[in-house]
């Protein structure tokens, strides 16, 4: 790339200027200039439905720079008393080709290098929703050094030269730097700055940092990545959150799952674009347990929070404001259809955690991600959630008490509640039944998993199929219940008397009588031993 000097990087500036015709009132173009203008600023006045969205936009397009070998990092600083917003960036600076992008509608250099794996910007008019909160914008990148004016003619594309203010300039940084309106626009923006959160640097391609100074903030969000994580079988995250760079109030892991989607429909909005990748993050403790709490939904940037207890990333066609998906896509439908292949890798690698790893939780406590915290209406994603439940009833994802039959059907497994349990084992379990029983390394009722298992297709043992497989046992081990201990007839008889319909046992050998014989209560009269002695029949 040849360099740009000052001098050169003026001139290119007041070329954009000229050919834009701002300039020129009596040019034979300039009403149309008019009619541009009244335009521009209305779509920078509707265009989002939170003035603040421009931060977020702000984070993608410092995620489509380029980097030398420091850390990428993003810089938000505000300053309350004199109203202003300055964002520092350690890019490596704009091209010729940045410049006219962010002086123009509709025109991008966003994307990425093979265009058929995915796709970031969309629009190339992010930007302008800054305008939502401030008139002056000035910008300064390696040699070039400008500002916005939305009070004048097509004043948010067309540039005016000059330096950045005094006291500001960082070296080696392109730096943007808001006046903004009032100190509404500062409260309003100090607020959101207060909810920008770590995750969003999961599903960045290049940021590594964001730094956030405000009056009543000054954090740093990092990430390191381990593309193989060995206790974990596969990519992690770690985000860190310090305070004024030292202090470490929080660190939290990821667990990263990608999936590729091919064959992709046609969509105009993707022109080019054959495959994509989704992405799937799942946060847990330091001892790999699951944590569950509101995760949203990304397009490379935050959608909304639609009850899912992990974060999907994936290339969604968004409407115009970037705050919603395109819910009639076919796009949108196959990238969902998609998302639940995703999900089945996902657990598919949590069940391949080995029990001898420190890990090994995770392959038994994962269910809790399938946990519907509700908090949407729409359609499509209420389907997605059904449509991954419905998928995992026909994965080999869950073991039994048979350590020897491998992983099962959640169809094919029951569940065993505590009260038909003595001293943490089943209180009727054989070789033939052990392979259909839950390993009880699931722990669902302590750890309230028992919904999401029924969900995905675990049955749990009611009385009728407790004394069903009581029948059995007991028909084909004639020994099995003198062989009890006193404590489990106490249980099987706590179990027969909470039943009100005895017919369910009737037919079950469950009564010794004096000659060794087991009958069941329905074998004609039976007597109890008398407990008085020496009594006379008259």
């Amino acid at each position: 790339m040849a360099t740009v000097t000052p001098q050169e990087a003026d001139a290119f500036l007041r070329e954009i200027r000229s050919k834009k015709g701002v300039d020129d009132p009596r040019g034979s173009h300039y009403d149309n200039v008019e009619d541009l203008n009244k335009s521009l600023i209305l779509l920078a006045d509707q265009l989002y439905t939170k003035p603040t969205h421009f931060l977020l936009e702000l984070i993608q397009n410092a995620d489509d720079n380029n980097f030398t070998n420091s850390t990428p990092t993003l810089s938000f600083t505000l300053q309350k008393e004199s109203r202003e917003l300055r964002v520092d960036c350690n890019e490596t600076g704009f091209t010729k080709e940045n410049v006219k992008a962010i002086c123009s509608i509709g025109r991008s250099t966003k994307g990425v290098v093979d265009r058929t794996k995915g796709f970031i910007g969309e629009k190339g008019i992010g930007f302008k929703s800054s305008f939502k909160v401030a008139d002056v914008v000035h910008i300064a990148s390696g040699p070039f050094q400008f500002k916005f004016d939305r009070r004048q003619t097509l004043g948010m594309i067309a540039p005016i030269p000059e330096p950045f203010p005094q006291g500001q300039r960082l070296p080696s940084q392109t730096q943007i730097l808001l006046y903004l309106n009032s100190q509404d626009e500062v409260t309003i923006i100090g607020d959101e700055l207060k909810t920008i959160r770590s995750q969003l640097l999961i599903f960045l391609r290049k940021l590594s940092a964001i730094t956030v100074k405000a009056p009543s903030r000054n954090i740093q969000f990092r990430i390191s990545r381990k593309s193989y994580d060995v206790l974990l079988k596969g990519e992690t995250a770690e985000l860190t959150t310090t305070l004024k760079g030292f202090y470490e109030l929080s660190k939290r892991k990821y667990v990263i799952v990608r999936f590729v989607v091919y064959d992709l429909p046609k969509d105009d909005r993707r022109p080019g674009v054959q495959e994509s990748e989704i992405v799937l993050a799942f946060p847990i403790a330091e001892n790999t347990d699951p944590i569950i709490q509101g995760q949203m939904v990304y397009s490379f940037l935050p959608i909304d929070d639609y009850g899912f207890s992990y974060l999907i990333q994936a290339d969604f066609i968004l409407v115009a404001n970037r705050e919603a998906i395109e819910l009639y896509a076919e796009w949108n439908f196959w990238v969902r259809q998609h998302i639940i292949e995703a999900f089945a890798k996902a657990v598919q690698r949590f069940v391949s955690i080995k029990g001898s790893s420190p890990a090994s939780g995770l392959r038994y406590t994962w269910p809790v991600f399938l946990k519907d915290r509700g908090g949407t209406t729409v359609d499509f994603w209420s389907t997605l959630k059904i449509s991954i439940l419905e998928d995992l009833k026909s994965e080999r994802i869950l073991e039994s008490r048979d350590n020897t039959a491998g992983l099962c059907f959640p169809t094919e497994l029951w569940y065993i509640p505590y009260r038909f349990r003595l001293a943490r084992e089943p209180l009727v379990e054989e070789g033939n039944t052990r392979k259909s029983h839950l390993s009880f390394h699931y722990d669902t009722e302590s750890s309230g998993m028992s919904r999401e298992l029924s969900l995905i297709g675990v049955s749990e043992m009611t009385a009728d199929r407790f004394f069903e497989e009581l029948k059995s046992v007991v028909s084909r081990n004639s020994t099995f219940l003198q062989s009890q201990s006193t404590g489990w007839h106490a249980a099987v008889a706590k179990i027969l008397q909470s039943e009100i319909n005895p017919i369910r046992f009737a037919n079950i050998l469950l009564i010794l009588l004096r000659n060794g014989k087991w009958v069941t209560h329905l074998a004609g009269k039976i007597f109890l031993d008398s407990e008085v002695d020496a009594l006379t029949i008259p």
